[in-house]
């Protein structure tokens, strides 16, 4: 992946994704071009595994955070 791939979203990801999948379904790039743009794809797939990846681990620290706020109200409540 390419320095600039640091600053990109995961939603340019997906929509440049989505373009290099419409051109090389269009079957009119030359096969070197067909290269070129399967395996920077391939990078991006890779980049929004990523990001999926750190976004979920987020979601997981948020959730079990609040299920600790949950039950320590859960807690006092009961007292």
């Amino acid at each position: 992946m390419s320095k600039t791939s640091k600053n990109l979203s995961f939603e340019s990801a997906m929509e440049k994704l989505s373009g290099m999948i419409e051109k090389l379904e269009g079957g009119e790039l030359k096969l070197d071009d067909m290269l070129k743009n399967f395996e920077e794809g391939m990078s991006l797939v890779k980049f929004c595994e990523s990001k999926l990846e750190e976004a979920k681990g987020k979601l997981e620290k948020i959730v079990k955070k609040e299920d600790l706020l949950i039950a320590e109200d859960m807690e006092l409540d009961a007292e």
